[in-house]
């Protein structure tokens, strides 16, 4: 079997329009040779049915509508069982390895098919390790990053050093292998806090690529349902939320990430380049108060106030 075909990468949807179209143009301009699925979770708002009905001709990838679960799962939106959903899809095909991604997320670059080998190399030097981390470092994290992680040379990744506060034992999007995920985990239960501590008390391992492939959008705006709290809408208006897509590296930034020294992490703000971002040293790539912070200036500032008033 062909190194490719061994791969499948997988997308999960939901009423996200324009922030699927650009991951999907990311993915056709940069996963050349590799089976895309796109699950998409019943979406309603008919700018992204529109772009899920012209995935077949337009991208050629293929698009299934799984039955979203009733209970817990249904307030997370299927995720998770579409997760295993996935993973059965990719068993079924003989994949050996899968990419999991959201529809608020891209490639950056093109998977080489030394990528791939190096990859495949991570995951056979331990057993333990189920997951690669395949999206670029947070500048926020830095400091973490700094006080606990160790780079393997030989294997192009680094991993935690012991279990630092704030370590990550699972993510919800990167690499998987299959056969050592079942081994060990067998299925994603719901929510990422749960399958972190599954793997936590499994002593299952992530590790991060050290030439990282994708990323979230930086600044999203949520998907808003009719009943978002009205301080959900203040706190992105103000944050300046909206949609930031990543520019698909040159050939001058695949060589700067090529060569970037060993000791130095891959951290998005440094490697990335995105229309109307360029002098925020920090994004913010989740909801909340942390874009505050991240846009800088007085913003920063009645971030701080807040968290501090929190305690």
């Amino acid at each position: 079997m062909a190194m490719n075909e061994q791969w499948h990468i997988f997308v999960f949807s939901y009423n996200r329009g324009i922030f699927l179209q650009n991951c999907l143009e990311s993915l056709k301009h940069c996963a050349d040779g590799i089976d895309v699925t796109i699950i998409d979770d019943n979406s309603d708002d008919e700018s992204t049915k529109t772009i899920l009905a012209s995935i077949p001709e337009k991208f050629g990838f293929e698009l299934v509508h799984p039955q979203r679960q009733g209970g817990k799962e249904k307030r997370l939106g299927g995720l998770y069982s579409n997760m295993n959903f996935a993973l059965k899809i990719a068993k079924n095909n003989d994949k050996s390895f899968c990419i999991f991604i959201q529809d608020d997320m891209q490639f950056v670059r093109s998977i080489q098919q030394d990528d791939l080998l190096n990859m495949q190399n991570i995951f056979h030097s331990d057993e333990h390790i189920i997951q690669i981390q395949s999206c670029f470092m947070k500048a926020e994290s830095f400091h973490a990053y700094e006080q606990g992680m160790v780079l393997h040379e030989s294997l192009e990744c680094y991993s935690w050093k012991g279990a630092p506060e704030g370590k990550w034992y699972f993510s919800d999007v990167g690499v998987f292998n299959i056969a050592a995920f079942e081994k060990h985990h067998n299925t994603f239960a719901i929510g990422e806090n749960l399958n972190n501590e599954i793997a936590q008390a499994n002593k299952t391992k992530l590790v991060q690529y050290r030439k990282p492939f994708m990323m979230w959008l930086p600044f999203p705006k949520s998907y808003l349902r009719k009943n978002t709290k009205w301080k959900t809408r203040i706190i992105e208006k103000i944050a300046g939320c909206g949609f930031y897509p990543i520019e698909i590296f040159d050939h001058q930034q695949e060589q700067a990430l090529s060569n970037n020294p060993k000791s130095t992490y891959p951290i998005a703000e440094h490697f990335l380049k995105v229309k109307g971002l360029e002098k925020y040293k920090i994004w913010g790539f989740s909801a909340g108060i942390i874009n505050w912070y991240a846009r800088g200036g007085i913003r920063r500032l009645l971030a701080l106030l807040i968290w501090r008033m929190s305690k």
